[in-house]
C-alpha cells in the first residue's frame, strides 16, 4: 500500500544514511523500523498490564478443612487471612 507520511528532515535524512549504509531499499528499512516500533509498543503495554497485577499471598494451611472462608462475609475472611499470615511469618522467622 502506497501512503504519505510528513516526516522531520533530520530523521528522513538518518533513516536513508542507515538504508544506504545497509545497502537496503528505503521502503523495506521504513516497514522493518515501523514493525520494531509496534511490537516495542505491544511489549512495553504487557509489561505495564504485569507491573500493575496484584501479588497475593499463598496462604498454607496444614489441610484444607482448615480454611472456613466459604462460611465468612468478606472482612471475617480478610481478618482471617491476616491472622494467617501472621502466624505463618511467626513460624519463618
Amino acid at each position: 500500500m502506497k501512503t504519505t507520511l510528513e516526516l522531520p528532515d533530520d530523521l528522513m535524512r538518518e533513516i536513508k544514511v542507515l538504508a544506504a549504509k545497509n545497502d537496503r531499499k528505503l521502503k523495506d528499512l521504513m516497514t522493518e523500523l515501523l514493525k520494531e516500533g509496534l511490537q516495542n509498543l505491544d511489549t512495553e503495554a504487557n509489561k505495564d498490564q504485569q507491573e500493575n497485577r496484584i501479588q497475593l499471598p499463598l496462604l498454607s494451611p496444614k489441610k484444607v478443612s482448615d480454611i472456613p472462608v466459604n462460611k465468612m462475609n468478606v472482612q471475617q475472611c480478610c481478618d482471617w487471612m491476616k491472622d494467617t499470615l501472621h502466624q505463618q511469618d511467626m513460624v519463618d522467622d
